[in-house]
């Protein structure tokens, strides 16, 4: 019971935090667009990786494709990884990390709600 209580949070602030991702990315200000060059990235690109920030979204809100969801997360989670790491951003990379550690977690736990669909 505690783990599910646990995964579903996780899964309520990684909705939450992807929502926000996504936004920002969708529609980049100022400060994501230098932070995007400052990684060889432009705006279309910045975009994209929204979408797909959002589609990772819809995916593990569902149970069927709750994987491919997070999989699709933590593709989105190394590339901006690996950006920060080429720049030598490394405060940036941290702060990437417990993201990336919450996706892994909930892959784990499996989808919360899933002893509740079973019944």
């Amino acid at each position: 019971m505690t783990i599910q209580i646990v995964n579903s949070t996780l899964s309520i602030v990684a909705a939450f935090m992807s929502t926000k991702q996504g936004l920002v990315l969708l529609n980049p200000k100022q400060e994501s667009l230098e932070i995007g060059n400052k990684c060889g990235l432009d705006k279309p690109m910045l975009i994209v990786i929204g979408v797909i920030t959002f589609l990772s979204l819809l995916q593990f809100t569902m149970s069927i494709p709750f994987d491919a969801g997070n999989f699709l997360m933590f593709s989105v989670f190394i590339i901006v990884v690996c950006f920060r790491i080429e720049t030598k951003d490394l405060r940036g990379f941290a702060h990437e990390l417990p993201f990336f550690a919450m996706n892994l977690m909930m892959l784990y736990m499996q989808f919360p709600m899933q002893e509740v669909k079973d019944r």
